[in-house]
């Protein structure tokens, strides 16, 4: 028994030892561990205030919508913008023409929104100066230009070069046209509606391919507007079939409230030169 008891006090005391001997390096190594538990703390919070606050990894998608914008018609990502001129001009008849001071020039393009990644349509516009030009600085690509004279509009397509010098003529020829005949069908006690095809027949004045728009003036009645159908012209006739925008009655066209006829087109020349 004595000797069994002597066994185990001995190995209590080696046990002793060897937990003073771990505990003192322990104690020598505890203030590095705290200094790194203190620095990855301190480093985590960092990191957490650089996310929030917007510094931290670009997420990927923005890269693909600044691509897209770069393929768009305002030209984002691109450096310079050219420079377009537009000259709007008013031809009335033949020998008479004159710029056309103070019109509105309109240009829109489609554009994707970088934060709403939705399609868009912008615009920028300017007024014509004194000698009928209106200048625009625009990036390269494709565009829609719209000039609207007292109702007479049109949309154009237009591109915009690289290093080039555009300009745009812009040309609003006015014909009055001294003999017609109207053909119509009084289906409604005298007036005639929207959508109900009247058809204006004249010779021996300009044969155009797309008139823009006709108007008939009287006296006693306002300017009439119609919708252009259809063209026909077969040697020095012309036949246009025409929808009225709004109603008018059919005693405004008689001998004794004579019309007057005008018609419209719109003419587009598009240059550029280096």
């Amino acid at each position: 028994m004595q000797y069994t008891a002597y066994i185990e006090t001995k190995a209590d005391d080696q046990l002793s030892k060897e937990f003073k001997k771990h505990y003192k390096k322990i104690r020598f190594f505890s203030p590095k561990i705290l200094s790194l538990l203190i620095s990855f703390i301190f480093l985590f919070s960092l990191l957490q205030v650089v996310q929030n606050s917007g510094l931290g990894p670009v997420d990927s998608s923005f890269d693909d919508q600044q691509g897209n914008l770069a393929d768009s018609p305002a030209g984002i990502g691109d450096e310079s913008v050219f420079t377009l001129e537009v000259n709007v001009i008013m031809k009335e008849e033949v020998e008479q023409a004159y710029p056309v001071t103070e019109q509105l020039v309109e240009i829109f393009w489609n554009m994707r929104d970088v934060q709403t990644n939705q399609m868009g349509e912008y615009t920028v516009s300017s007024n014509t100066d004194e000698n009928g030009i209106a200048v625009f600085d625009l990036f390269a690509g494709e565009y829609t230009l719209r000039v609207n004279y007292q109702g007479i509009s049109k949309n154009e397509t237009i591109s915009i070069l690289a290093n080039t010098e555009n300009k745009i003529d812009w040309m609003i020829s006015k014909y009055s046209i001294p003999s017609y005949n109207l053909e119509f069908k009084d289906k409604n006690g005298g007036i005639i509606y929207p959508k109900e095809t009247i058809t204006i027949i004249y010779e021996n004045s300009p044969l155009l391919l797309e008139p823009v728009a006709i108007q008939l003036i009287s006296e006693r009645a306002e300017i009439t507007g119609f919708e252009v159908i259809n063209v026909r012209n077969i040697e020095k006739v012309a036949i246009i079939d025409l929808n009225p925008i709004e109603n008018f009655k059919v005693g405004e066209f008689s001998a004794e409230n004579p019309l007057k006829a005008s018609i419209y087109s719109i003419d587009v020349n598009k240059k550029s030169g280096n």
